[in-house]
């Protein structure tokens, strides 16, 4: 999965693609303001609609493993433990509180040799069962939570994510973008879930 994302990006030049046309269509927007779900003008002005209503996807895969939910869960607070995801490399920059539960932190996802920031910022918390995070960065939005529950002394983990494209050429790359994510789920799932197992 991660060569197909590099092959992709070496392909259209990220940095001066992205730049480009983001800038242009976003300039563009705001000259074109939707009127009553159709756009005048058609040509151009058509493209430009579509670029508001950016298309989306949610994948979810569950496996089991040997920890306790105890355990598994304090697997979670640990930054280390995100970068087990699919397109996080790195995680930096760790927020807790002062009970030492991990609030947030920075990721990076290298593609085609290069840097792309994000950020996790909290969703939703129920102690012992599901922790969840907001995902932003450039080009990508969306959410993933990781969901726990029994199945006698073993553990259910259950990983749903959500992406979202930002930004006209995303939008033109996302078939591409959840193909990948579709193709390697289960197995960055399993991955996932051995790292909440010491």
């Amino acid at each position: 999965m991660v060569e197909e994302f590099e092959n992709l990006y070496l392909s259209i030049n990220p940095a001066e693609t992205w730049r480009t046309c983001n800038g242009l269509v976003g300039f563009l927007l705001r000259l074109i303001p939707p009127s009553g779900g159709k756009v005048k003008g058609g040509g151009n002005a058509a493209l430009i609609w579509l670029y508001r209503d950016l298309p989306k996807d949610t994948f979810t895969e569950e496996t089991t493993v040997t920890a306790s939910r105890d355990t598994a869960w304090r697997a979670l607070d640990q930054p280390s433990t995100w970068e087990g995801i699919a397109g996080v490399d790195r995680v930096h920059d760790p927020v807790f509180d002062a009970d030492n539960r991990l609030r947030g932190f920075s990721f990076e996802t290298r593609i085609g040799g290069s840097p792309y920031p994000g950020k996790a910022s909290p969703r939703e918390r129920v102690e012992g069962k599901i922790m969840a995070w907001d995902i932003s960065s450039a080009h990508i939005k969306g959410w993933i939570s990781v969901e726990f529950s029994d199945d006698g002394d073993q553990t259910v983990v259950r990983v749903t994510i959500e992406v979202e494209s930002i930004g006209f050429l995303a939008s033109m790359m996302f078939p591409t973008i959840t193909g990948a994510i579709k193709r390697g789920m289960a197995e960055t799932v399993e991955s996932f879930a051995a790292s909440l197992t010491p």
